[in-house]
């Protein structure tokens, strides 16, 4: 999670039959930061930030914590002690958990977000993309 906070990260389109879709504002552009929330000297949590019009209002209200600390491998099973930010979010008027990964296995990085309670990499959970 090392200097997360200080990219400005791209969301990946979300197809329009998704059940995610309402988290992508289409026309916009879906960029985002985690601005840092330090308290005695220490990271405690992150928000999720967006200039106006930029991103969906879904975002505007998610804090994450950091937790874990091994890297994030889509090979392996995920855990509370994979290296993520943790949160919540509102997705079709419901609250729904939010993990935040990672990912830079491929030489590049890669946030990988799991919205809802299915941790099995490519599972029936809801997984949204975005680059930097």
């Amino acid at each position: 999670m090392n200097n997360w906070h200080r990219r400005v990260w791209k969301l990946d389109p979300i197809k329009p039959t998704s059940d995610l879709a309402e988290l992508y504002l289409a026309g916009a552009l879906n960029q985002f930061w985690f601005e840092p929330s330090v308290e005695g000297g220490q990271v405690r949590s992150f928000r999720v930030q967006f200039q106006n019009g930029a991103m969906a209002g879904n975002w505007a209200d998610c804090t994450m914590t950091p937790q874990g600390s091994t890297p994030f491998n889509p090979q392996d099973a995920l855990s509370d002690d994979t290296e993520q930010l943790a949160g919540t979010m509102v997705v079709g008027n419901v609250q729904k958990p939010l993990h935040v990964y990672l990912d830079a296995t491929n030489g590049s990085e890669l946030l990988r977000m799991l919205i809802g309670d299915d941790k099995a990499v490519g599972g029936g959970g809801g997984w949204a993309t975005a680059q930097n």
